[in-house]
C-alpha cells in the first residue's frame, strides 16, 4: 500500500499527467518474463516538479519511458490533461543521462534540431536558438562542436534543445549523473531558474536523495522491483532555491532522515535480492 506522508493538498492545480494502473514485464535472457513495475498509479500536477527516486533497477526509469510513449506497458494508461496518450506526445521534453548531442552539429544546430524537425524556418529557429544559447551561458561556443564543450556545457546544451521546442511537461533521466558534484549542483540551481520562469510540470528520475530533496516539490519512492509507488513525500522547503544552501536549513535534515529510512529498506531488499526479480512465467 503506498505511504503517503505529509503530504499539502494540491486540489488548486489540475492533474497535468496521470499514470493508472501501469505494469510493465520485460522478456529475459532466458526467456522468462520479469515484472518490472506491477499496476502503478499515480498523479503528477500542473506545474509541479516531482521526483521519482528508488534503488538501481527499481523501475523508476520505466516509468518515465512509458510517460514520455518510449516503452508501451503491457496494461494500464497515461494520460495528459485528462486525454489518453500514446506514443510520444509534443507536449513532451525529455532529456536522458545518455550524451544525444550529434558530433557533427555545432552548439547553435544542436538547440535548433527539435525546431528543425518541427518545420521552423532557418532564420526563426536560429534566432530562437541564440536566445536560449545566451540564457544558458554559452555565449561565444555557438559555433563550437561537442567535443570542444565540457561535460557541464554538453548537458546546458541538451538542456537549451529541450527549452527550444517548448514542452509543457520536461522528463529528466538522472541527466546529471555522470558529472563532477560542483558542476552537477550549478547545472541543479540552473534548472531550478528555469522551473521558477517557466513553472514547467518536470518529472526528474533519480538515485541521489540530496537532489531529489534540493528540487522537488514532491518525492515518490518506487520500491524494489517490481516497481510499486512505496511512499510520497511532501518537501516544505521554501522557493526560490539555492542547491548549495538549502541543505544546512535544518527541515532538510528531518526531511532526508524521514525518507532514507524508508529508502533504506528497500536498498537492503535490492542487496539480498528481495523482490529484484519477480518472474512471472
Amino acid at each position: 500500500m503506498t505511504s503517503i506522508i505529509n503530504l499539502q493538498s494540491k486540489s488548486e492545480n489540475k492533474i497535468k499527467l496521470a499514470l493508472k494502473n501501469i505494469t510493465v514485464t520485460f522478456s529475459s535472457s532466458n526467456g522468462h518474463q520479469v515484472l518490472a513495475v506491477n499496476d502503478v498509479s499515480l498523479d503528477v500536477y500542473e506545474q509541479e516538479f516531482i521526483a521519482l527516486i528508488g534503488t538501481s533497477g527499481c523501475g523508476k526509469s520505466t516509468l518515465l519511458n512509458v510517460m514520455a510513449g518510449l516503452i508501451t506497458a503491457d496494461s494500464g494508461q497515461v494520460l495528459i490533461d485528462g486525454v489518453e496518450t500514446v506514443g510520444i506526445n509534443p507536449k513532451i521534453g525529455y532529456m536522458s543521462q545518455l550524451d544525444s548531442l550529434l558530433p557533427w552539429a555545432t552548439v547553435m544546430d544542436n538547440v535548433a534540431l527539435g525546431l528543425e524537425l518541427r518545420g521552423i524556418s532557418k532564420k526563426e529557429r536560429r534566432a530562437m536558438a541564440r536566445e536560449l544559447i545566451v540564457r544558458m551561458g554559452l555565449t561565444g561556443f555557438e559555433y563550437s562542436y561537442p567535443h570542444e564543450l565540457s561535460g557541464g556545457m554538453k548537458k546546458r546544451v541538451t538542456i537549451a534543445r529541450v527549452l527550444a521546442i517548448d514542452p509543457e511537461i520536461l522528463f529528466m533521466d538522472e541527466p546529471f549523473g555522470p558529472l563532477d558534484a560542483f558542476t552537477k549542483e550549478i547545472l541543479q540551481d540552473d534548472i531550478l531558474k528555469i522551473w521558477h520562469e517557466t513553472k514547467k510540470t518536470i518529472v526528474y528520475v533519480t538515485h541521489d536523495l540530496s537532489e531529489a530533496i534540493s528540487l522537488a516539490d514532491r518525492v515518490v519512492l518506487i520500491s524494489s522491483r517490481p516497481g510499486k509507488v512505496k511512499a510520497e513525500y511532501n518537501i516544505p522547503l521554501p522557493r526560490p532555491r539555492n542547491v548549495m544552501d538549502i541543505k544546512f536549513d535544518a527541515n532538510y535534515v528531518d526531511i532526508e532522515k524521514t525518507i532514507w529510512l524508508q529508502l533504506k529498506e528497500e536498498v537492503i531488499k535490492g542487496k539480498e535480492g528481495i523482490g529484484h526479480v519477480s518472474k512471472i512465467s
